[in-house]
């Protein structure tokens, strides 16, 4: 079997995790495992699991890193796909955006060490070799709070963005597009809930705490009504 260097082009309105098949999938799989369970990812160690030979893995991943990048990279994909459920059966702006950020935090509290191990701040975003398929993932999770957004200026629900520091617009044909203004809006939502879900996760909260905290909530409403609502 072929090296896998290349996942899949991600459907961004639909995006599913990628998972190849055979031994190659398997030792993806024990990775994700090792890291749910917050371990490290050694090499030697899933071939003891798989009853492999300690070359096996190689005739489909280049590296540790390169597996490493495909388990941020599904990871990213599983997120992005539990956020865009969360929205199908929805219409309004506002509702899908809030489920938007409500199923954002809701991954990361139940797969907490994932979560962290696809944080930007892991590194593997921008410095392994295979960032670029990482980078391309993380865009997907961004995409259903874009695309509510869109919708909800688009019909004059939510107050025309104001001018600030200028971000990168974000633009995917056929998919969403957001201009200066309104990236810088939608990376300040994200902001606001990514940091929460992190300081959260940072101090504790577990599976045993009541998810539907109102801090959570208030936080998420106030930012909206502040920054994002229609005016009355």
């Amino acid at each position: 079997m072929a090296l896998i260097i290349d996942p899949p082009k991600i459907n961004y309105l639909d995006p599913q995790p990628f998972y190849p098949s055979g031994t190659a999938g398997q030792i993806l799989q024990s990775a994700i495992e090792s890291a749910e369970a917050g371990e490290p990812i050694v090499m030697r160690e899933i071939c003891r699991q798989l009853d492999l030979t300690p070359g096996a893995p190689y005739s489909h991943y280049e590296s540790s890193e390169h597996l490493e990048s495909l388990v941020a990279y599904t990871g990213l994909l599983t997120l992005a796909k539990w956020m865009t459920d969360s929205t199908r059966e929805l219409s309004d702006p506002r509702e899908r955006l809030v489920a938007t950020c409500w199923a954002y935090r809701e991954w990361a509290h139940k797969h907490r060490s994932w979560f962290g191990f696809i944080l930007p701040t892991s590194g593997r975003t921008n410095e392994s070799a295979f960032a670029e398929h990482v980078q391309s993932a993380s865009l997907a999770i961004a995409i259903p709070a874009a695309r509510a957004m869109r919708d909800g200026w688009d019909t004059g629900k939510f107050a025309t963005p104001t001018s600030g520091p200028t971000v990168f617009p974000l633009d995917i044909p056929g998919v969403v597009s957001l201009n200066v203004d309104e990236s810088r809006t939608a990376n300040a939502l994200w902001i606001t809930v990514h940091g929460a879900v992190v300081i959260e996760l940072a101090v504790g909260i577990h599976d045993g705490w009541d998810l539907e905290t109102p801090m959570f909530d208030w936080l998420l409403e106030a930012h909206i009504n502040a920054h994002i609502a229609q005016r009355p």
